[in-house]
This record gives structure tokens, sequence and C-alpha cells, in this order.
């Protein structure tokens, strides 16, 4: 009986809802710091807008991205292609079974902000890209190829019979209700953890699916989903691979370079806000394209299906392969860097976080001479 009860309480502690949040959407009206960054604040939001609005059609489309922690910092680097479409910095107050939090949020139908409706709005604060939570705990979530595995998140989820959250809304639940990193890993387990992301037809067969990091002063776990099982990873570095199954790199591997760079310069991020930041410029994208630039970062735009050759190219192909190593070297030479190209990536933004001081560093559009600043 005892034992009973104890196991009772302690699944009411762990399975905290995503529908405890008010059904009601409020939220303010954007504000335009820049012009490719608005900020906003969200009091309420329900979880039933972001899977009404994968059912009816939500672009997910294939992300880059570097996440690193060290000690009291978390470095966040998010990749994407070089176009026109604003992020969105949100801001949620504390609320009853809810905490305050910060973070950046990406419209994922790819709209300027004039083109916004009101279901966009009530969607936005369920597409986080990282954040930060009054307890300091810090979460990023980057994407890695999936096309290697048996299958990755099965019909029925991670944990059947489990309350379900998507795989794409992690950051937004994890930052409303984890008290530390460790309870944040206990949160995910304790849930059914499904998939819209690689199944919305938007997306499916692209080969790719999602990973996260959660981390506090203390701690830090690269959550992933492999065949189907939740697993973790205590790693600093997180790309777009799977780290849980290092040493080995999957066929389709990508961010490799980018992951190797970090690891090497992983100390310079415990210094300070400013050493994080220094971080975090040596994995800015664009280096991609700059076959001048070591390790060249093969791994960032030439693995994968090529329609041209018609072939799929693995990493050990570009790396091994004399004729792919020169393909890929003619390709970065002869290339043109242009908006709105969707084979042109940039860092679209860089977070960097004080986790012990709620403090926020923002850089957009690899503009590094304009930093704005926050303090939850």
């Amino acid at each position: 009986m005892k034992k009973t009860f104890l196991t009772a309480i302690m699944t009411i502690i762990l399975s905290v809802s995503v529908t405890d949040v008010l059904a009601a959407t409020k939220y303010t009206a954007p504000k335009e710091l820049d012009q490719y960054l608005y900020e906003m604040t969200y009091t309420d939001y329900d979880y039933a807008e972001y899977k009404s609005a994968i059912a009816n059609g939500l672009t997910m489309p294939k992300i880059g991205c570097s996440g690193v922690h060290n000690g009291n910092y978390f470095g966040r680097n998010f990749d994407f292609f070089y176009n026109d479409f604003p992020q969105y910095v949100i801001h949620v107050p504390k609320a009853n079974n809810r905490y305050a939090s910060m973070g950046l949020a990406y419209c994922f139908d790819f709209k300027l902000e004039k083109d916004m409706t009101d279901k966009d709005w009530r969607v936005l604060p369920w597409t986080m890209l990282d954040g930060m939570n009054e307890k300091g705990v810090g979460i990023s979530i980057n994407v890695c190829p999936i096309k290697d595995l048996e299958y990755y998140i099965p019909d029925e989820g991670t944990n059947p019979g489990k309350e379900e959250i998507d795989i794409a809304v992690v950051v937004r639940y994890l930052l409303d209700h984890a008290k530390s990193a460790k309870h944040g890993l206990e949160l995910l387990q304790n849930v059914n953890i499904v998939d819209s992301f690689t199944k919305n037809p938007n997306f499916a067969n692209r080969g790719f699916g999602l990973h996260l990091m959660i981390c506090d002063c203390k701690n830090n776990y690269v959550v992933e989903i492999v065949n189907g099982k939740l697993q973790y990873v205590k790693d600093s570095v997180m790309t777009n691979f799977f780290n849980t199954l290092l040493p080995k790199y999957t066929p389709h591997a990508t961010g490799v370079e980018r992951y190797a760079v970090l690891k090497e310069n992983y100390e310079i991020g415990a210094k300070s806000m400013d050493g994080m930041k220094e971080l975090m410029r040596k994995a800015t994208f664009s280096y991609a394209y700059n076959p001048e630039y070591k390790p060249v970062r093969y791994s960032d735009f030439f693995t994968g299906y090529s329609p041209t050759l018609k072939t799929d190219i693995t990493l050990d192909m570009v790396t091994a392969n004399e004729k792919y190593h020169t393909m890929a070297m003619n390709y970065l030479k002869n290339l043109k860097i242009e908006r709105n190209n969707p084979a042109i990536w940039i860092t679209t933004s860089t977070s960097v976080y004080d986790l012990k001081h709620k403090k926020w560093s923002l850089f957009i559009q690899e503009n590094y001479d304009k930093c704005y600043e926050y303090t939850l």
C-alpha cells in the first residue's frame, strides 16, 4: 500500500500536463526591434492550437544549429537559410503551474510580420528555438538525421498510455515546467513523445528528426529518440547528429566539423558571457561556404541525396573520395551568396544565456556588432 501511494504521488509530480496552461491565448502586439526581429509577451496559450496547426500543414523545415553548455553559460546558434522572415523574442510571465521564461521563436509558416494572422500568433509560443526559465534551465532543439535508423518515433509514441506531447514543442513544455535539467529529463521520461514533425506532409521523407539539449548550472543532457526509445547522454556540445551514438557517426551525420571546432575551443565558453559569445561565433554557419576555412565543413552542405549526381552522398564519401572532395571544393568556389535562396544558409540568430544571473544576449543575421540584452 505504501509503495503504491508513493508511486502515485511521484506520477502526479512528474506528469505535468501540457494542457495545464489556460486555453485562452493572450499576447501583446509584436514590437519591431529590427528588420528581422520582433518582441512579444504571452500570458496564456493553448497546446491545442499547435496540434491543429500541425494537422493543417504547418511547415517544419530542415534546420541546422549548434548548442554549447559550460558552467553558468549556455550558447546556441540557429542556422537556417538566408531569408527575410523574422524571429520573435518571446516573454512569458510566471503563472499558476508555469515558470517565467524568455526565448526565441520562429514562424515556420514562413511569413513576414505583416502577413501573420491570429492563428499564426496563437501557434508561435509553441515554436520555440531556445530559451531559459526562471529556474535557470536552458533548452534548445536541433535537427538530426534519422534516415540511418530503422525508425524514429513509432506511431504509438515513446511511452504509450502516458500523456502525449509532440517532440517539436518540448522547448515550450520544459521552459514552463522544468525546475532543473534533471527534472526536465524526468518530465520527458514520463510523457508519451509523439511525432507530428517528420510525419507532416510538408516535411515527410526529408530525413531529419529532432534532438535537444537541457542544461542548468550543474548538469547538461543531450536527449534523443533512437528507434523509438528515449535516451540521453551528458555532453556539452550538440550539433546535428546523434550524440548518444558517439563515437560513431551515422552515414548522414551533419555538423561534425562544427562539433569538433566547439569541442576544441570549449574552454573559451566557461570564462564569461563574452567568452561564450566568442565560442559560438567560431561556429557561424557562413564559414561553411569559405573553402579556406579549416576544417572545411563538408557535412554542413554536401551530405544527403544529390539531384545533380542522382546519388546519395554520405559523410565518408565526401571526405574520403577525391572525386566528391573536388566537386565540393568547386561548388564552394563558384557559389553566389544571395538572400532567399534556400541553398544559402547563415546563422540566423546566436543566443547566449547566463543561467545563474538569468541574462540573455541575442545577435541576429550574423551581425555581432549589435546585441539585444534581456534579464528575466
